[in-house]
This record gives C-alpha cells, sequence and structure tokens, in this order.
C-alpha cells in the first residue's frame, strides 16, 4: 500500500527555534468533555491534527456544535442533546483510539451509548476492559454486539473503583470514569487513578466547568459528583511528548535548539534521562506567570552538570505544570544506558521508539524495557532497515551501538514509531524515505515545515511510490 512520505536528507545538525504545539493526548478527552454541559466549551492552543478533527467530527455526530474561532481557538457546544442517542460512527472512531473518551460522558448525560471499538495506533494490547469495569461499578451495563459497545444507565451512583492494570493504571479510563464521576450521584474513589499531566490537565477543566475532585496528580481521587457542569475556557497544556521528542533528536544530532511553549515541569523524566546519559544542556526559562517553579537547569553552561532530580513516587502535582522556553544543546555524545518505560512520573511509552535511536550513537550496549505496553515493538524491524542492531524477547530490548547508520526507506507503524524513524533518517548519511506519514499527522503539528526551521532538509512526497 502507497501513502505519503518524507525524503529526508541526512545527516543533519538541529539548530533552530521552533514552538511546542497543545498537547493532542490532553485536547481529546477536553473536548469529549463538552458533552457534560450544554455550555460552551472554549479551548485555546489547540494543535490541527488529524485525530483533533477526527474528534470533532465524531462530536458532531453526537450533537455538538464545533466552531474553529482561529487557528488554534475552538468553541465546542452541545446543542442537539437527542442526537446523543445514535450510534457512534464506526469509521471515526477506528481511526482514533480516544474515541472511547465519550463512553464516559454519555452513560453521565444520556444514560447511553453505542459506541464501536475504538481504533488509533497498533502497538499491541490496549484492552478496554477497566473502562468498562469502571463505568459499571458506578452503575452502568454493557452488552458486546458484534463489534460494538452499547452502555446503558439508569443513574449513575459513586462507588469506590480500582482501576489498576495488568500494566499499570490506564489513562484513558481514568478520564472515562472520572469525567461520568463528574454527574454521579454521591462520591467516587478511584484508586490507581493514571497521574499523566493530560489527565490533570483535564481534571482542571472540569473543575472549571463545576466539577468537585481531589487528588489531582496522585494516584488516588475523589470525585464529588454534582448536578450540571458548566462552560468554561481553557487553555491547552504544551505538548510533553513533541517536546520530548525534538530533545532526544537533538541529543542524537547534535545542534543548538530552542524550544517555546515547552512544558517544564512535564518534561522532568526525560531531562533527568538526558542529564544522566547525553551531554544535553538544558537551559530553562520558565514564563514569568509560570505556576509552579521550574526545573532545575541541566548542565548549564555556566558551571558544572546539575542534574534534575528524579520526580519521587509520592509526588503530588495538584496545579498545571509550569511552561517556558528552554535551549538545548548537544554534540551528539550518547553513553549507554538502562532504561525502564513506566507510567508517569517514569520515562513515557511514547519515547521509547525514539530512545532506541539514541542508543544507536552509544558506545555500547543499550538496554529498554517496555512496561507499559509490552509488545510495542513493531519498529524495530524499521529501525534495523538503518543499520541499527536491535534484538528483543518480550518486553526488553537491546540496541548495540555505535551503529553506522546508512539512509533508509522504511514504513512508520504507529505514530511514536515515525517520529523515531524521522529521527534516524536525520542521523543518516544520505536520502531517506520514511513513509506512512499519516501517523505523523496524527500527533506532530506542521512537522515538515518545524524540521526545516531547524536547517533538515524534508520534502512531503505525494502517494503513489512503489512500496517499500
Amino acid at each position: 500500500m502507497s501513502s505519503d512520505a518524507l525524503l529526508i536528507h541526512g545527516p543533519t545538525r538541529l539548530d533552530g527555534t521552533i514552538r511546542v504545539s497543545g498537547s493532542k493526548n490532553a485536547t481529546l478527552p477536553m473536548l469529549a468533555a463538552s458533552l457534560l454541559t450544554d455550555q460552551p466549551l472554549r479551548l485555546t492552543g489547540l494543535p490541527r491534527l488529524s485525530d483533533i478533527a477526527a474528534m470533532c467530527e465524531l462530536l458532531r455526530s453526537l450533537g455538538v456544535r464545533v466552531a474553529w474561532e482561529a487557528p488554534q481557538v475552538l468553541t465546542a457546544q452541545r446543542v442537539d442533546p437527542g442526537a446523543a442517542h445514535n450510534p457512534v460512527p464506526a469509521a471515526v472512531v477506528r481511526r482514533m483510539r480516544a474515541g472511547i473518551c465519550v463512553l464516559g460522558p454519555l452513560l453521565a448525560t444520556t444514560g447511553y451509548v453505542d459506541l464501536p471499538l475504538p481504533g488509533g495506533c497498533a502497538i499491541g494490547s490496549r484492552p478496554i476492559d477497566l473502562h468498562l469495569t469502571g463505568l459499571a461499578a458506578l452503575g452502568a451495563r454493557f452488552e458486546l454486539r458484534g463489534d460494538r459497545i452499547v452502555g446503558r444507565a439508569d443513574r449513575l451512583r459513586g462507588a469506590v473503583i480500582d482501576l489498576r492494570g495488568p500494566h499499570g493504571p490506564t489513562v484513558t479510563g481514568t478520564a472515562n470514569v472520572m469525567m461520568a464521576a463528574t454527574r454521579a450521584h454521591g462520591t467516587t474513589t478511584i484508586h490507581n487513578a493514571a497521574r499523566e499531566p493530560e489527565i490533570v490537565a483535564l481534571g482542571h477543566c472540569l473543575v472549571a466547568m463545576g466539577a468537585r475532585i481531589e487528588g489531582l496528580g496522585t494516584d488516588t481521587l475523589r470525585v464529588h459528583g454534582v448536578r450540571e457542569l458548566r462552560g468554561t475556557a481553557r487553555t491547552v497544556p504544551p505538548d510533553r511528548i513533541e517536546a520530548a521528542t525534538w530533545l532526544l533528536a537533538v541529543a542524537a544530532t547534535g545542534g543548538c535548539v530552542r524550544l517555546e511553549n515547552a512544558p517544564l515541569e512535564d518534561l522532568r523524566p526525560v531531562l533527568h534521562f538526558l542529564a544522566a546519559h547525553t551531554d544535553v544542556r538544558v537551559r530553562p526559562m520558565p514564563s514569568p506567570n509560570a505556576d509552579t517553579p521550574s526545573p532545575p537547569a541541566t548542565r548549564a553552561d555556566a558551571g558544572p552538570p546539575v542534574p534534575v532530580a528524579a520526580p519521587p513516587d509520592d509526588a503530588r502535582q495538584t496545579t498545571p505544570g509550569a511552561t517556558g522556553s528552554l535551549i538545548a544543546t548537544a554534540s551528539g555524545a550518547v553513553r549507554p544506558f538502562f532504561a525502564v518505560i513506566e507510567p508517569h512520573p517514569g520515562l513515557p511509552t511514547d519515547v521509547q521508539a525514539q530512545l532506541m535511536v539514541l542508543a544507536a550513537r552509544a558506545d555500547g550496549r543499550s538496554r529498554i524495557v517496555e512496561t507499559v505496553f509490552p509488545q510495542r515493538f513493531a519498529h524495530v524491524e524499521q529501525l534495523r532497515r538503518f543499520g541499527i542492531v536491535i534484538g528483543r524477547r518480550d518486553s526488553h530490548a537491546w540496541i548495540d551501538g555505535p551503529a553506522r547508520l546508512r539512509p533508509a526507506d522504511a514504513e512508520a507503524t504507529d505514530l511514536r514509531a515515525g517520529a523515531a524513524l524521522v529521527i534516524a533518517a536525520l542521523c543518516a548519511p544520505g536520502r531517506s524515505l520514511v513513509r506512512g506519514i499519516e501517523h505523523l499527522q496524527r500527533g506532530y503539528e506542521q512537522l515538515p515545515e518545524k524540521l526545516r526551521r531547524l536547517g533538515a532538509s524534508v520534502e512531503h512526497i505525494a502517494a503513489e511510490l512503489p512500496a517499500a
């Protein structure tokens, strides 16, 4: 099958300034929250991505009026409550997994949902059992009709719910149960809730809408149900995974990159990793009105290395993280490392593929253990095309470096795999082709344009090339 591709000429040293886009993973559940009220929800700082467009299409099918007021400003308002009883279109939900996030709001407000099983990236087992178990504890009833889920609820009631799965908490499951619980009768306690910054952002959005939620940023949430929610206006936080991808790219290629609108607090796990295993020097510059202190500088130019402390297990983040600018400089030197991919506040699974490219620059063997999605290794075969030596057994992978990178013709298997292939192409001497960029368009806004601003030679090639 043919698809659009990026033609990248390497090697490239990244130099320049770019702005980090708004977080896709925060935006999608916040948009779903518009189903919880008949008043307008206004969001600023939205990225223009295919997943955002798909969620807007989904909400329109459910009676929500969605209007772009400006390139990054959107208002969503439920104007036809009866449309929420319509079967959710399968074609839309199967393009993105976050479509499942309408499940909780629909049950809370209409007592009915007819939803196809979700799609999104093919990155291993991502069951929705915990979504259904959590919502069932609130009083919902479900039946599976072929490849669709039909749910009903007469009146949701507060409950004690544990959302820990075999590989940690469920992020979208936490979002679903938290949203449903805001309109339930009584108090809901969620144990082993996801602590990801995107859940914190959603929680603060719900609180601004009138919800009563305690414990945001911790693994125990208490949601006191209210009769109704109101509209609000919120700014979407910057995308920590996009920012982390740029940091890992400059660590691999060398260069000096200034990231504006960077989520300084949310980048702590990645900054800590870079301080320990690369020569990357990071100078954070928080915005004057930042709500929380910024991380200390790592390997600042004017002094000895100052490592960023790893977030403690009992960290209590109750306010949105600080944002600002940061300057990252690197020569491309990397030391072998052992990385464990974990739920927040650990190294995020969405940088695992990019870390493999970084490991190929190190002199020695690096190891990566994936604990969140143990089968998330479809990108390994494609990275091998660049000459990266990768071994794998179960959830463990090892990378032997330094690799003699060569240009390749490779296919993105998912969103973050595509980002890893782009970094490999930036490092490899010669012309590389990264196909399947529809995956990249799901999560990286204006990627070719941003790469060009950093000095990369990138062309967008239309489909109809022979498949790799």
